[in-house]
């Protein structure tokens, strides 16, 4: 590492694999899931394979989580009143409850 600006420095050969981490970071892999992946790619390519198709599933389910909550910013932002859940009431008689609590 280049002690004056903090800089990796790479020999020819590994810069396959420098540009593949470059990448993996860009699809927001961190760096020890991308740590495990290079070990897995160096024994085992098809699990390497594996932990990328995990993470594109992580990522497109994190991606349709956003889209819905774009959304319903947008129906905020038209001034619709559209709760982004639906919220149903009811009335009943007066009876003693009890309920449990968790933080989640």
């Amino acid at each position: 590492m280049d002690s004056s600006n903090g800089y990796r420095r790479y020999r020819g050969e590994q810069l396959a694999t420098a540009r593949l981490i470059a990448m993996l970071r860009g699809i927001d892999m961190s760096l020890s899931e991308v740590g495990e992946l290079l070990v897995d790619l160096s024994q085992s390519p098809g699990v390497a394979g594996q932990r990328l198709n995990a993470h594109l599933f992580e990522l497109e389910n994190r991606h349709t989580s956003r889209r819905s909550l774009v959304r319903h910013i947008y129906a905020i932002l038209r001034e619709e009143e559209h709760p982004m859940f639906t919220i149903q009431t009811r009335s009943l008689s007066a009876r003693r409850v009890m309920s449990i609590q968790r933080r989640l």
